[in-house]
């Protein structure tokens, strides 16, 4: 169940991943477009700064629990090599725990807000007038799979190696 459960994590953070990635990749290319058409036709696209800004939401959402796994967030280490082994479990313990409070009241009122949004039917003030709950659904979603991934990470540090 376990075991299950695990591999479904992994490809959805994968699943996340990749479209962090593409998303990535149309952020960049919409830019260069924006600049090159700015600076040879002087035609500006009011919908290039708004995606990306859309992007640059959906980006930490995405990745956060991916990263979580690989352990690859950003760490201030210096500590950690000074330390024992049995403080710096105890630290992470302390982490993990605080990392699964902080996603949880995310993942709460992430959908309080998303679900606010798509009842009201509030949509951005801007040309593109965007529903804003498509825009809140992945501060829940994203928060969830980092709050999984928290847990599956602390579950691995207390259970026994096998």
């Amino acid at each position: 169940m376990i075991k299950k459960a695990s591999r479904a994590l992994d490809i959805s953070e994968n699943l996340f991943a990749s479209v962090a990635a593409l998303l990535v990749i149309i952020s960049t290319v919409s830019v260069i477009f924006e600049v090159f058409s700015r600076a040879l036709f002087n035609v500006s696209y009011t919908w290039v700064h708004e995606i990306n800004e859309y992007i640059l939401l959906y980006i930490p959402f995405l990745t956060a629990a991916w990263l979580l796994r690989y352990n690859e967030h950003i760490v201030v280490d210096l500590i950690e090599e000074v330390i024992p082994s049995r403080l710096k479990f105890v630290l992470d313990m302390i982490v993990g725990i605080i990392g699964i409070f902080v996603c949880a009241v995310l993942v709460w009122f992430g959908m309080l807000a998303t679900l606010d949004f798509f009842v009201n039917g509030v949509r951005s003030q801007t040309n593109l007038g965007v529903p804003q709950a498509y825009i809140a659904v992945i501060i829940p979603l994203g928060s969830l799979l980092f709050l999984f991934e928290f847990i599956r990470s602390l579950y691995q540090k207390i259970s026994p190696k096998r």
